[in-house]
């Protein structure tokens, strides 16, 4: 088991930039701000696990970005699942890890599922408009779209609340999900994804192929018991 001492000892980037207002700027939720995973206080087994995978993940991050040995190429742009019922740390632990990722001087950024889908139908209707040259439709759609291209891009995505967006009959959130998943393991860009639901219920959503894709994309951790927020 990774203990305090092993997470606290992690290497980290020289300097001691302020990391809370950095974290802001790139969509993470306040009260996750700065906060590494010596601070997230596992409460049963499975949160145990779910904080030892973390810990391993950030220890293992050159491998999970760069190609190495030969042993370690099924992890190149392998991120982290964590799924389970509401109220149980998952958003809490996925901030805690991008954070420690950020002190070691590697672009991170946060968005959850449904704001990512509301983004992408937004820079829809602004391009329209942007085309007929409306002035705030035009500087609205070039901030949408360098967004859009931030989370395609960061080295490290926290995508939130995954299988609560917004769905069409179109299926466009579905399809954008899958591509901007699939894209990033492509490009050994892990992200880390919480969700309320497992793989097995991702077949509903999103269909098999996607599926089967989180068990290679992702090391997957189920956190439960009760929640934290009941706790208190």
């Amino acid at each position: 088991m990774m203990t305090e001492r092993t997470i606290s000892s992690l290497p980290v980037a020289s300097g001691e930039p302020d990391y809370r207002r950095n974290l802001a700027q790139r969509g993470f939720p306040a009260k996750h701000l700065a906060r590494g995973l010596n601070t997230w206080k596992p409460y049963n087994a499975p949160s145990e696990r779910a904080r030892d995978v973390c810990t391993a993940f950030v220890q293992d991050w050159v491998n999970r970005v760069k190609i190495g040995p030969d042993d370690a190429r099924e992890r190149l742009g392998k991120g982290i699942l964590l799924c389970g019922p509401p109220s149980t740390g998952k958003t809490a632990l996925a901030c805690a890890v991008a954070y420690e990722i950020r002190r070691r001087g590697v672009g991170v950024r946060f968005i959850t599922a449904a704001n990512f889908v509301a983004a992408l139908a937004e820079e829809n209707k602004l391009r329209v408009q942007a085309d007929r040259g409306e002035p705030r439709a035009v500087d609205l759609f070039w901030s949408i779209k360098n967004l859009i291209g931030q989370i395609n891009r960061v080295p490290l995505l926290v995508l939130d609340d995954l299988g609560h967006e917004h769905r069409t009959a179109s299926d466009m959130a579905r399809d954008e999900i899958q591509r901007l998943l699939r894209n990033r393991h492509a490009a050994a860009k892990p992200t880390i994804v919480t969700s309320n639901f497992a793989p097995e219920v991702w077949r509903e959503l999103y269909g098999t192929a996607m599926a089967e894709f989180a068990f290679e994309a992702f090391d997957i951790v189920t956190l439960g018991g009760k929640g934290l927020r009941r706790d208190r």
